[in-house]
């Protein structure tokens, strides 16, 4: 089985480093732009399923594609990105002046702090555990995941069953994807 795990296109959110899990943000002139590429090089490649978070970002790519190909789109709630709660829209800086409560324990304990109003990373890591259990594995499919960094971290980390600390070291630019084969 294969997978191609694409980042969503860049948002105004991306630019400004604002965090952002649930809200969605529109497009940059960038993102518009890199959405029709990867729309264009994904034409030449064979893909069996396409499944994506419901947030518009990733769920408007993953539409095109999906009608490019004539094939139908999945969605799945399970691939949105964290829920940042109160910290959605804001910056890192704006996160530590409004919660400095808050943001020191999310610090120092990111896995199982719950962000308020918002989830878990435990939370969140058990979600896409359970859209990874659900899926059905084939040997000769490619499926395209549609979605967010946060979660094609997490994926790759259970993957390669790499420790979730990790994660920080994978790097996908928006509106670009990475191959995975599985056995």
């Amino acid at each position: 089985m294969k997978l191609l795990l694409l980042r969503h296109p860049e948002t105004v959110a991306n630019i400004k480093g604002i965090f952002n899990g649930w809200k969605d943000y529109p497009l940059t002139e960038k993102g518009k732009l890199q959405m029709k590429n990867i729309v264009k090089e994904l034409e030449k490649i064979p893909v069996d399923r396409v499944f994506t978070s419901p947030l518009p970002r990733a769920y408007n790519l993953a539409k095109t594609i999906a009608e490019q190909k004539g094939i139908k789109i999945r969605v799945y709630e399970e691939l949105r990105e964290i829920n940042f709660g109160n910290f959605e829209g804001k910056t890192f800086q704006e996160i530590e002046k409004e919660f400095p409560d808050e943001c020191k324990q999310w610090l120092d304990n990111y896995k199982t702090f719950k962000i308020p109003e918002g989830e878990s990373f435990e939370d969140f890591n058990e979600r896409i555990s359970y859209f990874l259990k659900s899926i059905e594995k084939g040997a000769n499919k490619t499926y395209l995941i549609v979605t967010h960094l946060g979660v094609i971290r997490v994926i790759l980390t259970k993957i390669y069953n790499w420790d979730i600390d990790k994660m920080w070291e994978i790097q996908c630019e928006n509106g670009k994807y990475i191959e995975v084969n599985i056995k």
